[in-house]
């Protein structure tokens, strides 16, 4: 664990979130401004870091509540990313043209 503290809006009361080794953007990385794959790297450490137990009940409220905002924006990406594919599909006559794909 380095000596940096992670504070901010999700560190709960105001308790730091010691970072592990630069593994956990700190806070004052806006979540909306991750891309996906950031965004999925970031909630993956969390939840390793959670799993492992290696951390102090405050710590871990505050990990908790990072992770729940990162995987609502990565549930978002995906959504976007959804709407905007569409498949190609050949008509009746041979004519091709796109339409929204159906993805459940």
């Amino acid at each position: 664990m380095t000596g940096e503290m992670i504070t901010g809006r999700f560190a709960v009361m105001n308790v730091p979130i010691p970072a592990n080794d630069g593994d956990i953007m700190p806070a004052a990385q806006k979540i909306d401004d991750l891309s996906f794959e950031a965004a999925l790297t970031e909630l993956e450490k969390i939840v390793q870091r959670l799993e492992n137990g290696d951390v102090e009940l405050e710590q871990s409220i505050a990990l908790y509540e990072r992770g729940a905002a990162l995987k609502e924006h990565c549930e978002s990406k995906l959504k976007d990313a959804k709407l905007k594919i569409e498949k190609i599909v050949l008509g009746a006559d041979g004519t091709a043209r796109t339409e929204p794909a159906k993805i459940s």
